[in-house]
Formats: structure tokens, sequence, C-alpha cells
């Protein structure tokens, strides 16, 4: 019978406590930083200030943490490689004017490795907007990596209107492989790291992304650990209020939970093959961890909400009250530890609107 989470989860996690049942879990994870514009005059959602910014840097050097190069973190996790704790990679999406003008100095100052997703296209065009061919090449010569975006930052899982299947597998094909050969061709690096346009992602956009041989990253919040999806990393976002000084201290100390299985469902239980939904449903999430004692710590929340959570032993069932809207969604799974840091799994959904159409499509 499934204990359920107010009172039941309480008094169950007390006698663990009581009988000895928890139990120090591993702390081996690494955390990718993402950040968009530095700068104190671009849109808030998508910008961290300059000050914001360094003072994430002199944390980071402070605390003796170890900003790695993101292809090295992706080799040591592809051969199930453990991470040291206090693991860090920091990324900025889309190559924008203020990562030359204004993060590259910093970073360069504190000696940090980092990677710049870019869209190929726009550099190309010569957009104010966005670096240079030549500004990406100085920062590579200095360390940083150069990775894809694709071309134009299109929605990739989208068809587009009367699109075949066929047809969008070679759009978004030639959107990857397009920016890649002009990272190669100026940079003359092909790490085949992708980063999602809006994190969006789904089945078979990742096996696309697998037969291609990249690695690929969204934007939903989390750790990196030895079980993660290459094919759908999370990253912890930097813009807005996702990045205070007290939310940055706690995100970089996280760990990845420790998942045996996870299954999707809907609100009859039954499975589901893909996180993209239609509006109205309401998704359930349901995570088998480790220790019984760890699942009785999770709380899961939407959009600050705390979510209803059913427990059977070491399996949590998550289960949302409100039907989701069209656009993207998360569940944000964290358990407390012992020492105080985070355990910590976002899962991302997509949603239509009820007909199947996109939030952007009228």
């Amino acid at each position: 019978m499934l204990t359920e989470h107010l009172f039941g989860k309480r008094l169950y996690l007390m006698l663990l406590i009581i009988m000895g049942g928890w139990a120090s879990l591993p702390t081996h994870a690494a955390v990718i930083l993402q950040y968009h514009h530095i700068s104190d005059e671009t849109p808030d959602s998508t910008s961290t200030s300059v000050k914001r910014f360094t003072r994430h840097l002199e944390y980071l050097d402070e605390h003796q943490f170890d900003v790695v190069a993101l292809p090295a973190l992706i080799s040591g996790l592809k051969r199930g490689q453990a991470f040291a704790d206090k693991t860090v990679a920091i990324t900025f999406d889309d190559g924008y004017r203020s990562v030359y003008d204004t993060a590259f100095p910093l970073l360069r100052e504190h000696g940090f490795a980092f990677t710049v997703f870019v869209n190929s296209a726009p550099i190309d065009q010569g957009s104010e907007e966005f670096v240079t061919w030549p500004e990406l090449q100085e920062m590579s010569k200095a360390g940083a990596t150069i990775a894809n975006h694709t071309m134009s930052h299109p929605y990739m899982v989208r068809l587009l209107p009367d699109e075949t299947d066929a047809q969008w597998r070679e759009r978004i094909t030639a959107e990857i492989t397009g920016a890649e050969q002009a990272i190669a061709s100026h940079i003359d690096q092909s790490v085949k790291l992708l980063a999602y346009p809006y994190g969006e992602f789904d089945e078979s956009l990742k096996a696309l992304l697998q037969e291609l041989g990249f690695a690929g990253f969204g934007q939903h919040s989390g750790p990196v650990g030895v079980d993660s999806d290459v094919l759908a990393l999370p990253r912890f976002p930097m813009g807005g209020d996702f990045g205070t000084q007290d939310s940055f201290i706690t995100k970089i100390n996280t760990r990845a939970l420790p998942i045996k299985r996870r299954q999707l469902m809907d609100d009859q239980d039954k499975p589901l093959q893909s996180a993209v939904v239609v509006a109205g449903s309401r998704p359930r999430l349901q995570l088998t961890l480790d220790s019984p004692a760890l699942a009785a710590r999770l709380t899961c929340y939407l959009g600050g909400k705390e979510l209803s959570v059913a427990l059977e032993d070491a399996t949590v069932t998550v289960m949302p009250a409100q039907a989701l809207k069209p656009g993207r969604s998360r569940y944000n799974c964290t358990a407390r530890a012992d020492d105080g840091r985070y355990y910590w799994f976002s899962q991302p959904w997509l949603v239509t609107g009820e007909q199947g159409q996109w939030q952007h499509e009228s």
C-alpha cells in the first residue's frame, strides 16, 4: 500500500533513521553551469549581471572547485569514470557579444576552462549581437571549447507545416552537421557536443544525435553522474533569479540522485514513451532509488509548488494535481543529505496544445 507524502512519508523516514536505515550514498557528481549573456543591459531572464558572474567565479576559485573542460568531462562520463568532488564545467549558449567582451577576460583571469555553444548562421552573417569567428579563434587558443548549437537555433523537435518525418530528419541533420562543419573550418575543432536550442529534445532527436556521434545538453537542472544519459545531460541555468549567490552555492554542491529505474506514465499509470505530452495531461514520474531512506526524503516541485509524492519502499511516484499548460515544464526533485547538500533530479516535459500545436504556433 502506498504511503502518502504528508504524514506517512515523514513517519517512515523517522523509523528508518531510528533503525539505522540511512546510509551515505555516493557523492561523485559534476555540475554543468549554463549562461547566456553576461551583462547588465540584456533581458533579465537570460542574463547574469557582471557583478554576479564575478562572484560566481570568485566562489569557485576560493573554494577550490575543479573547473574542467567539457570534452574531458564527457569523455570521463562515457568511460563510467566517477567524478572528483567539486567538479564544475562552465558553458555559454548562443555566443553572444558579452561572452567575448566581458566573460572571457574574467575567465582568463581565473584560468578557468569554458565552452561556447554557437549558432553558426548569425556569426556567418556578421550579426553584431554575436561574437565573430576571429574572436572565437582567440578564445579557443586560450583554452575554450567551441561547440554546436545548430546553424539557426530552430525548435528542433517540431515539424514544419506539411513536413514529413524524413524531411524533418534531413533538415535537422543539416542544422547539426552544417554548424559542426563551420566550427571545424574556422576553429579547427570538432568535439561533437550539442546544446539543444531552448533545451528541447525528444526520443527521435536523441536517436538522431546518437547516430551522428554527439553528446546532447538540455536546460533542465541537475548535476551529472555516472548514470546520466549522455544524450540528455542536465545543466543549471544561471540567468535571472536562478543565479542568485545562495542558489548558485546550493546548485554547485548538488549530488546526482542515484536512480535505479525511471518511468514516465500518464495519469492512468500507463507507460509513456516520450516526455512530449498534450496540454491537459497530468503525467506522472516514477523513480526507484538506491535507498528507501533517500526516497523518503524526496520532495518534488513544479513551478515552485510542491507536488504530491507517493512512496513505496525505494520507489516514489510524483503526481501533479494540476494539468500541464502548453510550453516547457519540469518536475524538480531534491532530497537533503545529512551534510546539508542536496541530491537533485529534473524531469523536463514538452507540452503541446490540445490539437498538437506548439505554444509559439497560432
